[in-house]
């Protein structure tokens, strides 16, 4: 069956359960990349002659540089530009240090494979989330050769405009061997209360080294920079041990989250030589058929203006100047029409420079809404899925996320 997640399941994701955003901390690898269309296999390989190939910096979109065609594969919903197959090739110094070594895509459109050196490192088959791919086993000291397929050929795959290649920033980050697991600290609310509230802490702690470590993770709560809570917990991890970390603290007289007052913590751990940090708000959710959706006892109407990812003539390129002109734009177009109380960022996830400049002019997140998965693209998703079933409208569910009927956070 067809599940239609929209403003529902958007409530559920994006305000019961705050994540680290894993907005990358390293080094900015998006200029001087070598690009050439059809492309052979042989471009993984470090010897490959790509002289004659266009030297670009990311973000880039190859299908918005080509001249639309009634016969296009991806139809209407791609604007009739062309997709097809794409390489892009980067050679950099690099001198081994401690720790380990990751590319970070923020966005590939799609079935990309990254090889380090002409040998295969990683990929990721979904175009529109970020991935990372360990680069560490793979590199040399001296010259380095990344090279990335980017295969958009099998069409239509997507309902609207999706454009084709690496269209979002790459970076170049670091982790120490001890370390929390990315994108793995979530903060949830278990009870709020104007006179006291208790919020869950999850990490897990991963030791890749080869020593074995006792010590702390330092967990720290504040709120507008005061510290409302300090817990310690004790940890020995050995070689290859992932440690999981799970802590309720308890905040008296909370500021609890809502749109008019949105009120927000700060959360940091401190283990080893890593650290993770966070914000979130303290609220509790419920929802059924006969209240609607319901925030910290109160019922909540909203209504909103629902925006695509791409940045229209631009294709879906991620240019930081274009991705900022277009959160404050829109959030702008929301205050001047009266119904009108938010932003939805539809079907899937925008880039991170978007969402860090609408919060920003949106002052702590009151307005903007990420809405992810889109489920009405049921004949595109066998293409990345792999599944008949896809084709007939019925996804496994294991590749869904689905909303009860009723339920509370």
């Amino acid at each position: 069956m067809k599940i239609r997640s929209w403003i529902l399941a958007m409530a559920v994701m994006a305000l019961c359960v705050t994540a680290n955003a894993g907005v990358p901390q390293g080094e900015l690898f998006d200029l001087g990349w070598k690009f050439q269309l059809d492309a052979p296999q042989e471009a993984a390989n470090p010897g490959f002659d790509d002289s004659s190939w266009r030297t670009l910096d990311l973000p880039h979109d190859w299908s918005i540089e080509a001249v639309p065609d009634r016969d296009a594969p991806a139809g209407n919903a791609g604007g009739f530009y062309p997709t097809g197959l794409g390489w892009y090739r980067k050679t950099f110094q690099y001198n081994i240090t401690p720790g380990k070594k990751y590319l970070y895509f923020e966005g590939a459109y799609m079935n990309s494979e990254v090889y380090v050196n002409g040998q295969l490192a990683g990929g990721h088959p979904y175009g529109f989330t970020s991935f990372r791919v360990d680069i560490t086993p793979f590199l040399e000291e001296g010259d380095n050769t990344i090279a990335v397929k980017v295969d958009n050929s099998a069409q239509p795959n997507c309902r609207w405009y999706s454009g084709s290649g690496i269209y979002r920033h790459v970076w170049l980050t670091d982790e120490p061997l001890i370390h929390f697991e990315h994108q793995g600290t979530f903060i949830s609310t278990l009870e709020a209360t104007p006179d006291r509230a208790v919020v869950r802490v999850q990490s897990k702690l991963v030791n890749e080294g080869i020593a074995t470590f006792t010590g702390n993770v330092i967990i720290v709560l504040r709120r507008e920079g005061k510290t409302v809570a300090r817990v310690l917990v004790p940890v020995t991890s050995r070689p290859e041990q992932t440690i999981d970390i799970c802590e309720d603290i308890t905040i008296d007289s909370p500021s609890l989250w809502s749109p008019d007052s949105p009120a927000l913590y700060e959360t940091s751990l401190e283990g080893a030589l890593d650290h993770a940090e966070t914000r979130f708000g303290i609220r509790t959710i419920r929802w059924n058929s006969a209240e609607g959706f319901v925030l910290n006892g109160e019922r909540i109407l909203r209504n909103g203006s629902c925006i695509h990812s791409d940045n229209g003539i631009l294709g879906a390129a991620a240019f930081d100047a274009a991705e900022y002109e277009r959160a404050v734009h829109y959030l702008e177009k929301a205050k001047e029409v009266e119904e009108e109380d938010y932003v939805v960022l539809n079907h899937l996830a925008h880039s991170y420079r978007y969402l860090g400049d609408a919060n920003r002019a949106d002052e702590n997140f009151r307005k903007i809404i990420e809405t992810w998965p889109d489920s009405e693209w049921a004949a595109a998703a066998s293409q990345y899925l792999g599944t008949t079933q896809a084709q007939e409208g019925t996804i496994p569910s294991e590749n869904l996320v689905t909303v009860p009927a009723e339920g509370s956070v």
